[in-house]
């Protein structure tokens, strides 16, 4: 049995304060960090597939997994609220002939709803501390 923990780490930058509340597009992202029991001795590498929020399709990712691997970061890019899914197979390829496990469980990670905009401050006022004259 393949198990998964995802740990997920998102960075937001504030553009400052008078600039529109976006974070820059580099922070748009979730690095995930996936973790795997390996339960063979034999495999040549992993194949790693995810699935992005309203989608039924697996993806396989660019990730060049080789053997004995059992930790990977990935890079998604992030919608609110959206659930990602993973799971890892071990292949061998033996002069060509590839063969390929079964699927691990199918992991999941869900990105935080976007707060959306502010609301803006209200009832500022003004009151005089002190005078200074200037001569």
């Amino acid at each position: 049995m393949k198990n998964f923990l995802i740990n997920a780490f998102i960075a937001v930058t504030l553009l400052g304060l008078y600039q529109a509340c976006t974070p820059p597009a580099s922070a748009q992202t979730a690095k995930l960090t996936l973790t795997w029991t390996d339960n063979s001795d034999n495999e040549d590498g992993f194949i790693l597939q995810y699935k992005t929020p309203g989608s039924d399709v697996w993806v396989d990712t660019e990730i060049d997994l080789g053997p004995n691997v059992v930790t990977v970061n990935h890079d998604v890019p992030l919608v609110s609220g959206g659930t990602y899914w993973y799971r890892i197979a071990a292949f061998t390829n033996w002069y060509g002939n590839y063969k390929i496990s079964g699927w691990s469980n199918e992991a999941q990670w869900q990105a935080l709803p976007d707060p959306g905009m502010p609301n803006a401050p209200s009832q500022a006022t003004v009151v005089l501390s002190s005078t200074t004259l200037i001569p």
